[in-house]
C-alpha cells in the first residue's frame, strides 16, 4: 500500500538508539532538539548515536562542533540522582567539556532545549528565528510563540529563561555574574545559591563547585570549602566547566598541583564513614558496586583529557550490571560493540 495520511512516520536514529541502546522511552521534542543544535552553528554537525568510542560511557551524541570537537547530546543516568523525580533525571542535554573529560549539563530536557533555542532565536533577529523554526519543524509552533521574549520585556535573555522556560546552568550562572558586575555581592551569591538550595539540577556537581569559586572570589574561604567539598561528592564527570584539581584545592583537600584523585576519595570516604558509620564502611553488595563505578568514573574524569579505555569501560558495565542496574549495564556495554543488538 502507498503512504497515506495513516502512513506511521519513521523512527529517527536518535530515537531508536535511546530506544533501543539506552533502553529508555526517547524524549518528546528529540528530534527538533538534534535539527536545533545542527542549526545553532556552522560547524555544528549530526551525528550517529552509536559513534560513542572515545566519548564518556554514559553519553548519546547526537551533534559534534567540528571546531571545537565538543560533543552534544543525551547523559543516560545510570541510576536516578539523589533528589530526582524521575522528570529531572531523564535523559538531559549535555555537552563534553574540558577535551571530554567531564559533562556540562545544557538542559534537564530535549524539550527545554529547543524551547530555549528557539527562544534565544527570535530575540537575535528574524533571519536567525527564520532558520531556527526550520529547523524545529512542527514542534516550533508546539514550544515557543514568537515575540514571547519581547512581550516578556525582561532586561535579558538569562532571566527570560529561568522564568519563562526552565532551569538552565548558564542562565542561572550569567543572573548571578549580572548581579556581581553591578556590585550587588549579596544578590550574586542568592542566585548562585539557588540551585544547590532547591536542587534544580539533581547530581550535578557544577552547581556547587561554581557557588565554591564565586565564594572564594568574594573571601568567603570556608563556604567556599564547603560547598567544593559537596561537589566533590558528586560525580566528577559532571563538574562542567569546573576543573577537578581547583576544586579539590578550594576544599582544601590540598594544592591544585599535589592533590590526586585517589587522595581525594580516601577522604571523602573517611568523612562518610564519620557521618554514616556503619552504613558507610560495610554497604550492601550492589550499593558498594554502584560506589565502585562512581569511584572509576571519577577517577577517569580526573585525568587529563579524561579518556576511557575499553578495559575500563567494560569493567563500569560490569560493576554496573552487580549493582543492579541492568539497563545501564546494557548501555554501557554497547560502547564496546560487547552489547547485544
Amino acid at each position: 500500500a502507498g503512504a497515506g495520511a495513516d502512513a506511521v512516520p519513521a523512527v529517527s536514529a536518535a530515537c531508536r538508539y535511546v530506544s533501543e541502546a539506552a533502553l529508555q522511552a526517547p524524549p518528546e521534542h528529540l528530534d527538533a532538539a538534534v535539527r536545533l543544535m545542527v542549526a545553532s552553528g556552522p560547524e555544528m554537525r549530526e551525528v550517529a548515536p552509536g559513534a560513542r568510542a572515545g566519548l564518556h560511557p554514559l553519553l548519546i551524541p547526537l551533534a559534534r562542533d567540528n571546531e571545537s570537537g565538543a560533543v552534544t547530546g543525551l547523559l543516560r543516568w545510570p541510576s536516578a540522582p539523589d533528589g530526582s523525580n524521575g522528570a529531572s533525571a531523564s535523559l538531559p542535554v549535555v555537552r563534553t567539556a574540558q577535551g571530554g573529560a567531564t559533562l556540562e549539563l545544557l538542559a534537564l530536557s530535549a524539550r527545554e532545549y529547543a524551547h530555549a533555542a528557539l527562544a534565544r532565536a527570535d530575540a537575535e533577529g528574524d533571519e536567525a528565528y527564520a532558520a531556527a523554526t526550520a529547523a524545529a519543524g512542527a514542534d516550533a509552533a508546539q514550544l515557543y510563540a514568537a515575540g514571547d521574549v519581547a512581550a516578556a520585556a525582561l532586561p535579558h535573555m538569562d532571566a527570560y529563561l529561568t522564568r519563562h522556560v526552565g532551569k538552565f546552568p548558564d542562565a542561572i550562572e550569567g543572573l548571578a555574574r549580572g548581579h556581581f558586575a553591578r556590585g550587588d555581592e549579596i544578590s550574586g551569591l542568592t542566585a548562585a545559591e539557588l540551585p544547590t538550595k532547591r536542587m534544580w539540577f539533581p547530581g550535578f556537581a557544577r552547581p556547587y563547585a561554581f557557588l565554591a569559586e564565586v565564594c572564594a572570589e568574594h573571601d568567603r574561604p570556608l563556604e567556599a570549602r564547603d560547598m567544593a567539598r559537596a561537589a566533590l561528592r558528586l560525580p566528577w564527570w559532571s563538574l562542567g566547566g569546573s576543573e577537578f584539581r581547583r576544586v579539590a584545592e578550594l576544599a582544601q583537600y590540598g594544592s591544585a598541583e599535589e592533590v590526586t584523585a585517589e587522595g581525594v576519595l580516601e577522604r571523602i570516604a573517611a568523612e562518610r564513614a564519620a557521618e554514616e558509620g556503619e552504613l558507610a564502611t560495610q554497604p550492601e553488595p550492589e550499593a558498594a558496586a554502584l560506589q565502585a563505578a562512581h569511584e572509576l568514573m571519577c577517577v577517569v574524569a580526573a585525568r587529563d583529557g579524561g579518556a576511557w579505555t575499553e578495559d575500563e569501560v567494560t569493567r563500569l558495565a560490569g560493576l554496573l550490571e552487580d549493582a543492579a542496574c541492568p539497563g545501564a549495564a546494557h548501555f554501557v556495554a554497547e560502547w564496546t560493540g560487547k552489547g547485544e543488538a
